[in-house]
């Protein structure tokens, strides 16, 4: 949150070295401007609250529009490989693992098997508790 605060400040105080002051407050707008239009397939794979969910995080600022565009990919990714639409709580599990590993240079792939990893060791320590 703090580094897209600064990422604003350094904007503001460009345009005002430009002496274009008058653009500043633009500059919220500019960062919340995002439009994302789903395919067909997509909508099929990724359900309104997920999708809903990934856009807050993007519009409270916990991740830019090129995190949003990756998270929304590795989500699709998952739930094309397991033929089915992605739930929100599949959501939140894969948003979590991507905000703590924040290792977005993972291919597709890898990030489906790690991923599935995961949930499998999860699986696992709820039958041991």
């Amino acid at each position: 949150m703090k580094r897209i605060e600064r990422e604003e400040n350094g904007i503001r105080e460009l345009l005002d070295r430009l002496g274009l002051q008058g653009l500043s407050a633009d500059v919220n707008i500019i960062r919340k401007a995002y439009n994302r239009i789903f395919t067909t397939e997509e909508r099929k794979l990724l359900d309104t609250n997920s999708f809903g969910f990934l856009i807050s995080l993007y519009q409270i600022g916990t991740i830019d529009s090129v995190k949003l565009e990756k998270y929304i990919d590795f989500c699709l990714s998952v739930a094309y490989y397991d033929e089915e639409k992605l739930s929100l709580d599949r959501t939140k599990r894969i948003v979590s693992m991507l905000l703590y590993c924040d290792n977005l240079l993972m291919l597709n792939r890898e990030f489906v098997q790690f991923f599935k990893e995961f949930e499998e060791d999860l699986s696992a320590d709820d039958t041991m508790h």
